[in-house]
């Protein structure tokens, strides 16, 4: 998540994933196959919002 080098001062950031080219948000079950972050990278922007 480092090498995206996100600045000081983001109020949002979106991500585009598989999720969407495999429009997961209209199926009505859910699908196991999402794509998500790991553990690291969630904690990662945790902590960048605290910095904020």
């Amino acid at each position: 998540m480092k090498s995206l080098y996100i600045p000081k001062g983001v109020k949002r950031v979106l991500f585009r994933t598989l999720n969407t080219d495999r429009r997961l948000m209209w199926k009505k079950q859910f699908d196991t196959s999402y794509v998500g972050f790991m553990n690291d990278g969630a904690q990662w922007l945790k902590d960048l919002s605290k910095s904020l």
